[in-house]
């Protein structure tokens, strides 16, 4: 079976590496399943990537609503 890496997943993605493992990591446990644990490779099937995209999306989409941008202009008097 062909797989994937974390770095391969966030190119398609368009997103960093990073944030694709933060994702991973939520979404294993929103799923109920173990992630691969401290130093250990994600093993991503090249059949999950369609499944994987709609996650992501709808994960950062709630993301952004839970964090709202902060205007870091500084106040001038």
């Amino acid at each position: 079976m062909a797989q994937i890496t974390a770095s391969e997943l966030a190119t398609e993605l368009d997103t960093t590496p990073r944030e694709v493992r933060k994702f991973l990591r939520a979404d294993a446990k929103a799923q109920g399943t173990a992630t691969p644990g401290k130093g250990a490779r994600y093993q991503i099937e090249r059949k999950q990537v369609a499944s994987l995209k709609k996650r992501y999306r709808a994960w950062d989409e709630a993301r952004k609503v839970e964090a709202p941008e902060v205007d870091d202009t500084p106040a001038t008097d």
